[in-house]
Order: structure tokens, then C-alpha cells, then sequence
């Protein structure tokens, strides 16, 4: 990734049984911003620093664990790394970005989310209810999908059968969408 560019920094949306892989994957984060040290000993550069002039997602934030929400905020604050076996901090300048299912608030007050860096985070929140909460969003949603997938296969858009819309408006739809 250049500069302006995102890095994406996901630890890994979905269900139950991938709780393990999303907690490496923020033990894996952790790593690089220990000691707010953000890429390895080859000189290459770390999620955050990839990030520079542009944004960092961090999904599934409410997951993180508390040792890991510490050494993140100390990056988000200092907004300095040093490179793992490197001699010089480097300035950063990113926007952050992160999502999670959880109340963060309720977290916060049950002591798995830092009060701290719940504030640091959340200056701007959206809340975007499930999909099972906004039915009438699905012919809307249906038809710009069918557009988009249309115009990447160079084809003519598609009409959506009304039998169609009702299957999917009567789904239950667990989850979210991402």
C-alpha cells in the first residue's frame, strides 16, 4: 500500500467459532504495536505505517483484548512508531476506523473495553441496525447489487421478479451487515 492508501487491519468478523482466529489475529496486532513498534526487522512497513496519509480499519474492535487496547492506544495518542530493529521513530498520519456487534459502552462498564480509548475512538459513531431491522431496505439494496454485478460483466441490468423480493424480504437475517 502507498501513501493515502488504507490498510485494513481486520481481526476477523464472524461467527462463534472463529473467535480463536480473531483473538490471534489481534494478538498478531498486538505484536506490531508493542512498544508502538509497527513493522519487522526487514524494513518493511507495518499496518500503521501503511496507513500514512490515508486509513486504518479495525474491525471487530470490542473483541480486542485488554493488553492489546492499551498498546493501540499509546500509537493512537503519540502517533509515533519505530520499526522493530529500527533506529528512529517515524511520524504517522492516518484516520482510524473500526467496527464491532458490541455495545462498547456496556463493555466499558463491565471492564473489557477501555474507558480511555473508547473516548479516543469514538467521536463520530454510526449505528447501522441489522438488516432484519430495515426489510424495506432489501429491494433497494437488491437492485443496486444486481446493477453493480451488471455493469462489472459489461451486461444489461436485470429486473428483479417480485417473487424474488418477497423470498428475500421474508428472510430472517441473522447478522449484520459488513
Amino acid at each position: 500500500a502507498g501513501e493515502g492508501a488504507a490498510a485494513d487491519a481486520r481481526s476477523g468478523a464472524g461467527p462463534e467459532e472463529l473467535k480463536q482466529e480473531r483473538h490471534a489475529r489481534f494478538m498478531e496486532c498486538a505484536a506490531e504495536i508493542s512498544a508502538a513498534r509497527l513493522a519487522d526487522k526487514k524494513g518493511r512497513k507495518g499496518k500503521f505505517e501503511q496507513a500514512t496519509e490515508g486509513i486504518i480499519f479495525l474491525d471487530e474492535i470490542g473483541d480486542m483484548p485488554l493488553e492489546v487496547q492499551a498498546k493501540l492506544l499509546r500509537v493512537l495518542q503519540d502517533r509515533i512508531v519505530e520499526r522493530v530493529g529500527g533506529d528512529k521513530p517515524r511520524q504517522l498520519d492516518f484516520r482510524l476506523i473500526s467496527a464491532t456487534n458490541r455495545d462498547l459502552q456496556s463493555s466499558v462498564e463491565a471492564g473489557t473495553f477501555r474507558l480511555d480509548l473508547f473516548y479516543r475512538i469514538s467521536p463520530i459513531v454510526i449505528t447501522l441496525p441489522p438488516l432484519r431491522e430495515r426489510i424495506e431496505d432489501i429491494p433497494l439494496l437488491a437492485s443496486k447489487f444486481i446493477e453493480n454485478i451488471a455493469y462489472r460483466h459489461a451486461r444489461p441490468t436485470p429486473s428483479i421478479d417480485e417473487d424474488a423480493l418477497t423470498a428475500l424480504m421474508e428472510r430472517p437475517w441473522p447478522g449484520n451487515i459488513r
